[in-house]
């Protein structure tokens, strides 16, 4: 009887285990199905969280990247300018008898000296957190990474102008021509303790000293100098802000 009850079982069972089967392997594979979507929906809003951090240093970036364009521009001008003078003053100093008031006037500006210090809070910060894997354009990555060298590189140029100016050419003046018609540029000029013709005397014998002209044209090597590495800083913060300006459009 035993026997003939477990024959009548066994295949009530093998369908209910069957059943079962079924069930789990569809449970478990909703649950696949719903792990993988929300894996999914997360990655997606992931995306979007990075596209709008991105877009939030690209604006920021641009903006700084744009002001220190400007900035760089005005200090490469102020050094033109400055060569522009010490041709002239070149060719005062070739005149026979130049008269104090135009040896002043020319004489002013001839330094050029001065330092580029651009704002630099955002592309540390990008580059310190590390978020430069949120960018997409690589081209833009490795100019953003590359800045700071060629920085690096203008700075030292004028680094070296100021300390040789602050140095030699300071020293030398101080003992050549007269402290007050020397390094005032927006003062007017006075003569309380030489006379007219006591600083044309002076200006004219400077005029004759060689090392008076080489320190001139030392100064115009520095300029020269500078404003080359200025030119090819300015050429490649140029090609940043254009591909910051370009990718800000895209988003």
């Amino acid at each position: 009887m035993v026997k003939v009850f477990r024959r009548f079982r066994a295949p009530q069972f093998s369908d209910g285990a069957g059943r079962y089967l079924k069930y789990a392997l569809g449970e478990i594979l909703l649950l696949v199905i719903g792990i993988l979507i929300a894996l999914q929906v997360n990655s997606w809003n992931q995306e979007r969280i990075d596209r709008a951090s991105e877009l939030r240093y690209l604006q920021d970036l641009h903006q700084e990247f744009s002001a220190n364009k400007q900035l760089l521009v005005e200090s490469l001008q102020r050094k033109r300018d400055a060569m522009q003078q010490i041709d002239a003053f070149i060719e005062l100093m070739r005149s026979p008898a130049p008269d104090i008031d135009t040896i002043i006037t020319t004489r002013r500006g001839i330094s050029g000296v001065g330092t580029f210090n651009p704002s630099r809070g955002v592309i540390n910060s990008f580059l310190a957190t590390g978020r430069m894997d949120l960018l997409e354009n690589q081209e833009l990555k490795y100019q953003l990474a590359n800045w700071n060298d060629v920085l690096i590189d203008y700075q030292e140029e004028e680094t070296l102008h100021l300390r040789w100016f602050n140095g030699d050419w300071m020293a030398f003046m101080n003992r050549t021509v007269p402290r007050g018609q020397l390094v005032a540029p927006n003062d007017t000029a006075t003569y309380a303790f030489h006379s007219r013709e006591e600083l044309e005397a002076l200006y004219r014998v400077a005029f004759a000293d060689l090392t008076y002209q080489n320190m001139i044209i030392q100064n115009r090597t520095h300029l020269l100098f500078a404003i080359d590495e200025g030119d090819q800083a300015l050429e490649v913060l140029s090609q940043i802000v254009e591909m910051l300006a370009t990718e800000i459009a895209a988003k």
